[in-house]
């Protein structure tokens, strides 16, 4: 081999590796012509450009390469590394390409090193990647495209320093299937999280995971990352299985499918899918879940609506027995359940049913309690007729009535607004259509609403008929009633960050 040849190999790599400095060979050959000059972006910089992204998105850096040879002659190599307090990691190449498009699989710190060469002049640049936790804190929004594909949705609570750097939303859309690329999310149907307790002898530790059902399977995912843990193929505890409804449980969210009547329940820590020999034969048209405060901790109830028998039952989960909080008459038909906001000082939790009755259209307000003996009261189921009249806000069959523990009132959607309802009147009564709490004009349709007990805020999601998209408003509990209607703002509104929201849920911040 030629000895200048070797000792211009040498020189280049020395060069490269010392960085920002052109290297030209020795070679006598070479030596008769100008060789090519390369330049990059920052090149003359003293500390590693910086960028920021957060994780789940794709990390871009277009390095700006000026060449005055021929551009196809240049060959880019990109390697990552970890960075931690100054140290660098190993580095990994991952990309030939001129232009740096990449996804980091979680977060962290790291540095991106950059050689682009014509194998003659070469220039070596570094730059830092801060890889944020996107879904430290936020919501997660279930919805539909208006092209019926499932888009899950995650909207970040930006930290203290992004509001003061002056980030006013982060919001990543197809989020299950941005961070696991092979993972569709067509036939979404709800996600949800859920915690176990779990105890290694000495202590319990809680498990949190989210949940993501699609028609055919579900998702266990990493709270922190989003990133894919274990699926389950919902067929392989049913065959033919569908998912028609995915129902959030404290232990075991499970879901139904509407066709065949089967429900596949999900075990938490160990990630497998079993069958409840209980839930067999429990139809349901629909599912609303209530809310209740019991000694301080929040608890829900999930009402499994028959409409065709006219029943609404819960399981009991000491019995594992289904229950109904009462017969209704013949002529009386089904709308909706809901839970008593908490304990009376009879220590009894009423359950109210409200029913609509043949012929008439009278509506009905059932109030259903379980006696004790121990407190000298007894088990009853009455009814109060609620005055109506067309211009009454009657609520449609499932309608979630959602509570504000603090506030003492309920709230229930129709149409394009959101009413008011308060337990503890003797006569109770329905609003009025112009008598809302909330409307959002012919343009927007109510689709979600839920409370976030721990926060007093109030979730409404709608629906732009024009736009085909979804918004997302937070109120404060305490201004959303019939009195302030006409001046009450959101604390945060998400215009046009999801497709048709069907579910919301806060995703707290979880260390494990």
């Amino acid at each position: 081999m030629n000895r200048k040849y070797i000792f211009s190999t040498l020189a280049l790599a020395a060069c490269l590796s010392a960085g920002m400095t052109s290297c030209i060979s020795d070679d006598s050959t070479e030596g008769t012509r100008q060789l090519a000059q390369i330049s990059l972006k920052d090149g003359d910089a003293t500390t590693m450009p910086e960028y920021n992204v957060y994780l789940g998105n794709d990390c871009v850096i277009d390095p700006q390469v000026s060449y005055s040879g021929n551009a196809s002659d240049l060959k880019y190599d990109w390697q990552v590394g970890t960075y931690s307090n100054g140290s660098k990691g190993a580095l990994k190449e991952v990309s030939t390409d001129p232009t740096f498009n990449y996804k980091f699989q979680s977060g962290g710190t790291y540095f991106v090193h950059l050689t682009v060469t014509d194998g003659t002049v070469g220039k070596v640049m570094e730059y830092k990647v801060n890889v944020n936790r996107t879904f430290e804190q936020g919501y997660l929004l279930t919805s539909t495209d208006a092209d019926g594909k499932g888009n899950l949705s995650f909207v970040k609570i930006l930290t203290p320093e992004e509001i003061a750097e002056g980030k006013k939303e982060v919001v990543m859309e197809h989020c299950l299937n941005k961070v696991n690329e092979d993972v569709s999310e067509d036939g979404l149907v709800k996600a949800v999280v859920a915690t176990q307790s779990i105890w290694d002898g000495h202590s319990s530790t809680p498990l949190t995971r989210v949940f993501v059902s699609t028609q055919t399977r579900c998702y266990f995912l990493d709270p922190n990352n989003f990133n894919v843990i274990s699926n389950i193929d919902y067929t392989e505890a049913v065959p033919g299985f569908k998912a028609s409804n995915f129902v959030p449980d404290t232990y075991a969210p499970y879901a139904y499918d509407k066709t065949t009547g089967n429900y596949v329940h999900l075990n938490t820590q160990y990630m497998y899918s079993y069958v409840k020999s209980s839930y067999k034969g429990v139809k349901a048209d629909d599912f609303v879940v209530s809310k209740y405060n019991s000694w301080g901790s929040v608890y829900s109830s999930t009402y499994f609506m028959d409409y065709a028998n006219n029943v609404g039952k819960a399981p009991n989960m000491n019995t594992g027995l289904f229950e109904s909080p009462g017969d209704l008459p013949a002529n009386q038909k089904l709308i909706t359940i809901f839970s008593y906001y908490g304990y009376t000082s009879n220590y009894q939790m009423p359950i109210f049913t409200l029913a609509k009755e043949d012929g008439t259209g009278d509506i009905y307000i059932w109030e259903y309690a379980v006696g004790s003996p121990y407190m000298g009261t007894e088990t009853y189921f009455r009814s109060q007729k609620i005055d109506t009249d067309a211009n009454t806000a009657v609520p449609e069959r499932g309608t979630q009535f959602v509570v504000s523990f603090t506030q003492k009132r309920y709230y229930y959607a129709l149409g394009n607004s959101v009413y008011v309802f308060l337990p503890d009147v003797e006569n109770k009564s329905l609003p009025k259509k112009n008598q809302a709490a909330l409307n959002f004009g012919d343009n927007e349709e109510v689709t979600f609403l839920d409370v976030n007990a721990s926060k007093d805020q109030l979730f409404v999601a709608t629906y732009d008929k024009t736009t085909k998209r979804g918004n997302f408003y937070i109120y404060n509990c305490k201004d959303v009633r019939t009195d302030n209607s006409a001046s009450v703002k959101p604390v945060e509104e998400h215009k046009s960050c999801a497709g048709r929201i069907s579910y919301i849920i806060y995703k707290p911040s979880i260390q494990q």
